[in-house]
């Protein structure tokens, strides 16, 4: 990204920002990268934002759907304050603010969908309540096969979501004994899963599916603390 501009600590340039638009199957791209001084964390909101990018002409609206069906993007920030940086990444969904008090702040997007897409980004000064969210696809299960991922960094709850009447269990990872996974909190859903809350320690999930002679995608939704 080169140098960081100094700019957080300028009250005339308050709201810098930048669009561009990603291709599928990309990388990750910057779209900002903004820096005070080191010793001065200043609270500011970051706003994303998302379109498809279409050719209007000869479609209809089958065909505009569709398209704005493929339209997903992630976003990852890198937020410092004196020489220290954390690192999350997080949903863009239809578009996201969020607050952090940073002395420094960089943030890059990727397409994940299917179709090109404009993606924006600006900062500004002041708060706004806002919880961002991490989407993770997993592979199709079957009958007692079993998903397992990581726990994203600032991760405060998650959520599998799937199919109506497709059962499963859901255990959280407390840490290894050995090359053991020692799981906490084992909960059998058939019905709506809520929100469950990942206690400070945790670092997997483990989605097991009891859907007999079916096939589901499970998803999870994990919604983050800044």
């Amino acid at each position: 990204m080169g140098e960081p501009r100094h700019i957080l600590d300028c009250l005339d340039r308050s709201n810098p920002g930048r669009r561009l638009t990603l291709a599928p199957q990309g990388d990750f791209e910057a779209l900002l990268d903004v820096r005070g001084e080191d010793a001065a964390a200043r609270d500011v909101t970051v706003t994303l934002t998302v379109s498809a990018k279409l050719p209007l002409d000869g479609m209809g609206p089958d065909d505009l759907l569709a398209r704005r069906d493929e339209v997903r993007a992630r976003a990852r920030m890198e937020a410092g304050v004196g020489g220290h940086v954390a690192k999350l990444e997080l949903d863009v969904g239809a578009g996201v603010r969020f607050s952090a008090s940073v002395s420094s702040l960089r943030v890059s997007a990727i397409n994940d969908g299917g179709a090109p897409i404009d993606v924006g980004a600006f900062v500004g000064y002041g708060t706004a309540s806002a919880s961002p969210t991490l989407t993770v696809l997993g592979a199709p299960l079957s009958f007692r096969a079993e998903w397992e991922l990581d726990i994203p960094e600032f991760a405060r709850t998650v959520e599998i979501l799937r199919p109506p009447d497709h059962p499963m269990i859901v255990d959280l990872g407390l840490g290894r004994a050995g090359s053991r996974w020692l799981y906490g909190d084992h909960v059998f859903f058939d019905e709506r899963m809520r929100p469950l809350p990942i206690a400070n320690g945790f670092r997997r999930v483990r989605v097991t599916s009891l859907a007999t002679g079916r096939h589901f995608q499970p998803v999870a939704l994990f919604t983050l603390a800044l």
